[in-house]
């Protein structure tokens, strides 16, 4: 037999040769799918959002990656004037310091203004709301917010009686007045009668 067996045992190992090194290569592809993801569980990880601060105030957008000099938060990364350290405004529906909703109780009296549906007809007036009596005081201001004003006020007081501090001279005059006009009617009556008497005598006597 010539050196190296028949034709057929050297076509034999000839296509070997090619077919085993596309075989262990179709193998470690599998194996290399099939490798759980790096974190564990089998689960491939997911993609982490790229870093964004598209509106250049120096805040990421909420769920990006930061880098180091940049806050995270920026509920609007497409209006600079929108970021964590914002001035809100209020009653404008814009969330601009991104702390979930907008301002609408500017005096914090825990009532919304009248402007956006709410019940607080003096949102800068914390003291001026639906829990809040209505003091009576002639300030001309509806401090309960019930479209009335002032209507608990005493009745109106001409002589001063209900000035605080105790009556004033305008109080004892009111009191005194009534008695002084009686006095008075009694010392007018009683002049008249002794005028009356004298005027008698003297007539008795001249006769």
């Amino acid at each position: 037999m010539s050196p190296g067996g028949s034709p057929a045992r050297r076509d034999e190992r000839r296509w070997a040769g090619p077919s085993m090194a596309w075989a262990v290569s179709l193998a470690a592809a599998m194996v290399g799918s099939a490798a759980p993801a790096e974190g564990g569980g089998g689960e491939e990880a997911a993609p982490r959002p790229a870093v964004r601060d598209h509106d250049q105030d120096g805040y990421c957008a909420q769920g990006a990656r930061c880098p180091p000099g940049l806050d995270r938060g920026d509920c609007d990364d497409g209006d600079p004037a929108t970021h964590p350290d914002a001035v809100e405004v209020a009653y404008d529906a814009i969330d601009q310091d991104c702390d979930g909703e907008d301002l609408m109780d500017v005096d914090g009296d825990g009532f919304r203004a009248v402007q956006v549906g709410g019940p607080d007809c003096d949102d800068l007036d914390e003291g001026v709301n639906p829990s809040n009596p209505d003091d009576g005081d002639g300030d001309g201001v509806d401090d309960d917010c019930d479209g009335e004003v002032d209507e608990d006020a005493p009745p109106p007081d001409p002589w001063g009686c209900a000035t605080a501090g105790g009556p004033p001279a305008r109080a004892w005059a009111a009191i005194m007045l009534p008695w002084a006009w009686v006095l008075g009617r009694r010392m007018a009556r009683g002049r008249t009668l002794a005028r009356r008497r004298g005027v008698g005598v003297r007539g008795a006597d001249a006769g």
